[in-house]
């Protein structure tokens, strides 16, 4: 999947667990959460991908500590805001 667009909106489907936290990497999911802030989960977020074009991760970790559970996944997209080049001419 590929976007041209920086500022992009996560769906979030987790009646499972009540907190979430996210983390952006770039060329593959990377699982350490160990500086990130919890926070409860919604049906949708509003996330800016950092950095240059290229392959942008977003990795969640979904937390229920009523049901003592943690689960991790992700979501990549390639970010490609650089236009392709406009040469052409026209035969007449």
């Amino acid at each position: 999947m590929y976007t041209n667009k920086t500022n992009v909106k996560l769906k979030i489907d987790a009646t499972y667990a009540p907190e979430l936290a996210l983390k952006e990497s770039t060329g593959g999911p990377k699982g350490d959460f160990s500086d990130v802030v919890f926070q409860p989960v919604t049906s949708e977020l509003a996330w800016t991908l950092q950095g240059a074009d290229g392959k942008k991760c977003v990795n969640a970790r979904f937390n229920s500590k009523q049901k003592n559970f943690q689960y991790d996944t992700y979501a990549c997209v390639i970010l490609d805001t650089t236009p392709p080049p406009a040469d052409f001419t026209f035969d007449s």
